[in-house]
């Protein structure tokens, strides 16, 4: 958010509504805004134009695409998780054995599921990390309101959080929920995505992630886009 606080096109045109969205596992990661806006030198300016004729330059976003594909090694992982499963399963057969992985699932309608972090994605949060969240979100709405700009968080729960009764060890995580419900009690707008995700998979049986990704699937972006424009609508000055 530094950045964007001294984004030109922040300052020339300031937008109305300002809507921060944050993965789970990233939010006790948020970094500590700055109060003050510094009003960026010719040659930050100079900078930012620079950054951007590379940012939209067709090569340089080619490469780019190539070096993230690389990058990412989901898939890889994916595979060689099914692949174990395969061989567990032919063990189990053949010795009789049984044993649970990140990717089995005690309901046999969905099938194999892959997640990134496993049981350790709904590990306790401690306090700290819990209060230096809320302190953090706090500033952000603070800061963007002192400029007459709405603040609207949008948090997206971890896949484990909403499948936590996939893995070995299920145990519901209570960090979103708390944080979310803490953050509305301070008066901050906030997407109540942890219900609504739970819900739809809960009470429906509505999927709302790839079974073989990490990111949401088009019903869960439907949820989200759904609530996010309520949240927007609703708004009372």
């Amino acid at each position: 958010i530094n950045t964007f606080l001294r984004d030109i096109r922040f300052l020339d045109n300031p937008p109305d509504i300002v809507i921060i969205s944050s993965i789970e596992r990233e939010i006790i990661a948020l970094r500590t805004p700055k109060r003050e806006l510094v009003k960026p030198q010719w040659y930050e300016k100079l900078l930012q134009k620079i950054e951007f004729k590379i940012k939209t330059n067709s090569i340089i976003q080619n490469i780019a695409m190539s070096i993230d594909r690389i990058l990412k090694w989901n898939l890889l992982h994916y595979y060689r998780a099914e692949l174990r499963r395969i061989v567990e399963k032919i063990f189990s057969t053949v010795k009789g054995l049984c044993s649970d992985t990140s990717i089995e699932n005690n309901k046999s309608n969905i099938g194999s599921i892959l997640f990134l972090h496993g049981i350790e994605a709904n590990k306790e949060i401690s306090e700290n990390d819990f209060q230096r969240s809320v302190k953090i979100i706090k500033l952000y709405n603070e800061i963007l309101k002192m400029r007459g700009i709405r603040f609207i968080f949008l948090p997206i729960p971890n896949k484990e959080n909403i499948y936590y009764d996939l893995l070995s060890i299920n145990k519901k995580p209570e960090f979103l929920k708390n944080l979310i419900n803490t953050l509305i009690n301070m008066g901050i707008e906030v997407v109540d995505t942890q219900r609504a995700f739970d819900e739809a998979y809960q009470k429906h049986g509505v999927l709302v992630f790839f079974p073989d990704d990490t990111h949401w699937n088009a019903q869960g972006v439907q949820i989200a886009a759904d609530l996010l424009i309520k949240q927007i609508k609703n708004f009372k000055k």
